[in-house]
């Protein structure tokens, strides 16, 4: 049975990796496991495969660096390992409901789920 460390080495790996070339037996093999064991015991902890979670960690990172960072958009989909700019605007917009270019003009708060600010009561328990 594999450990719950050989997972977290495998998010170590990929949060290590997310700028490179990286695919799901990559990740197996950085762990030692076959690909085979390791993406169904992963899937099973994660609720995810292997290669979803490494789309979903590079669509997160360009979220922040659209947020943090001046590069063109299209750099910054290139870097994370799409193909294309129709690519990367497809994959963010079904991420986040809006294209890159729209989460950029919004800024911080769409990172922070636009709450308005908590409101503090005189009724303590």
């Amino acid at each position: 049975m594999i450990n719950n460390r050989a997972i977290g080495e495998a998010i170590v790996f990929i949060e290590n990796s997310l700028y490179e070339p990286i695919a799901a037996c990559d990740v197996a093999k950085a762990v030692s496991y076959s690909y085979y064991h390791f993406h169904r015991y992963f899937q099973a902890i994660m609720g995810e495969t292997i290669g979803s979670y490494i789309r979903t960690r590079r669509l997160t990172q360009a979220a922040w660096d659209l947020v943090h960072s001046e590069k063109k958009i299209l750099d910054i989909g290139v870097s994370l390992y799409f193909e294309t700019a129709e690519s990367f605007t497809r994959a963010f917009k079904d991420r986040y409901d809006m294209t890159p270019t729209e989460y950029r003009k919004n800024g911080i708060d769409v990172l922070i789920g636009n709450r308005p600010p908590a409101q503090i009561s005189d009724n303590i328990c």
